[in-house]
């Protein structure tokens, strides 16, 4: 991986890949309309082209990848025709926007995986992207936010939550997760409305390519209105975590997913970070 600055790390799949991505490029976007350098034509063409590099950690084993370079053991550098055996693969499209993209399998023998995280982020600066899951392990349809999660372990940079407690997400559970960190809390970055456009236009583009309901979820979010992300210390926010950190010295394997409801309230948590 070349040095580009941050890097955008999406936990569990697409979603949570194009939240990353999309912090960086509106505020990116913003950065240069203020005169602070970066491109106005961020992932486009011509002389201000600007691209990052971009990590997905997704639930699928490596040998479901196809038409993709094996860069290590459960890691994938993608192209426009990347696929999975059973379906498609909507980071694929992200490379066919000119990013360099990376894609690990969450379901491999995990000392394979963590290896491959390693080797594939070392010690670069992250942009660490959720939607709706905060990480949290339930419901089923967010453990692989929090596996990814615990995979990508501690790591310098910040963590990037939008539409916290949104559908798949348990509202409770995500509270849970949000209180555990609150002190790791930054604050709220609004972009410009302009900045916005960018962000939807690349989630349209991913879902007229690749129709997932996720993708259409994250969309409908975002046709809202400009929303803020909530932004916290990744390095905090893991270390408040202690099941994910427990998950990671364990392996998926040998850890129990918690059967207990979860009772926080998500209202009364985004009320207090304001």
């Amino acid at each position: 991986m070349g040095d580009v600055g941050r890097v955008a790390v999406g936990l569990g799949g697409i979603s949570s890949t194009l939240v990353a991505l999309g912090y960086l490029i509106t505020t990116e976007y913003d950065a240069s309309k203020k005169g602070e350098g970066g491109s106005e034509e961020v992932g486009g063409k011509g002389k201000a082209r600007r691209t990052f590099d971009v990590v997905s950690l997704r639930p699928c084993k490596k040998g479901e990848v196809v038409d993709a370079k094996r860069v290590y053991d459960s890691a994938f550098l993608l192209n426009p025709s990347s696929r999975l055996k059973k379906g498609p693969l909507p980071e694929s499209q992200l490379a066919g926007k000119g990013f360099k993209t990376f894609v690990i399998c969450l379901r491999d023998p995990w000392p394979m995986v963590l290896d491959s995280v390693d080797k594939v982020l070392g010690d670069k600066e992250l942009v660490v992207g959720d939607a709706f899951c905060a990480a949290s392990p339930q419901p089923a349809e967010c453990f692989a936010s929090f596996l990814a999660m615990a995979a990508l372990g501690k790591r310098r940079g910040e963590m990037v939550v939008a539409y916290p407690g949104r559908p798949p997400a348990d509202p409770a559970c995500v509270a849970e997760r949000l209180l555990k960190a609150k002190e790791c809390y930054l604050g709220k970055r609004y972009v410009s409305v302009e900045a916005w456009e960018q962000f939807k236009r690349l989630i349209d583009y991913v879902y007229a390519k690749v129709p997932l309901g996720s993708i259409k979820a994250l969309y409908a979010a975002a046709e809202e209105g400009v929303s803020p992300f909530y932004l916290f210390s990744y390095p905090c926010f893991y270390s408040k975590q202690e099941d994910c950190a427990a998950l990671r010295r364990k392996g998926p394997n040998k850890f129990r997913k918690p059967k207990k409801p979860c009772t926080g309230d998500i209202m009364e948590v985004l009320a207090e970070l304001r």
